[in-house]
């Protein structure tokens, strides 16, 4: 499984509540630690529908968000968006 396909696949089990960040690694060699989550669960509820699309519209948007270029002095603007956008999948509530 190449790197891109791995990566997409696990921000969809994030964003989705199957899985749960509990360590973000970092530079010096400390991994990420995931754990298993219920999160879910509340998507199966009545009207969680508006969720799930928001949680998948901001994955699209994150992978063309990646794809596109951009020129070199402004690549720290495109970094700022996607992590902005992968924390917005953190803040979506069912309601």
């Amino acid at each position: 499984m190449s790197g891109a396909i791995f990566t997409r696949a696990l921000w969809q089990l994030i964003g989705f509540g199957f899985i749960d960040v509990r360590r973000w690694g970092r530079l010096e060699r400390n991994c990420t630690l995931f754990s298993l989550s219920d999160r879910w669960r509340r998507f199966c509820e009545p009207g969680s529908e508006v969720c799930l699309d928001k949680i998948a519209t901001d994955l699209k948007r994150v992978e063309v968000l990646k794809r596109e270029k951009w020129p070199e002095d402004r690549k720290s603007e495109k970094r700022q968006r996607i992590a902005a956008l992968r924390h917005s999948i953190f803040k979506v509530q069912v309601s």
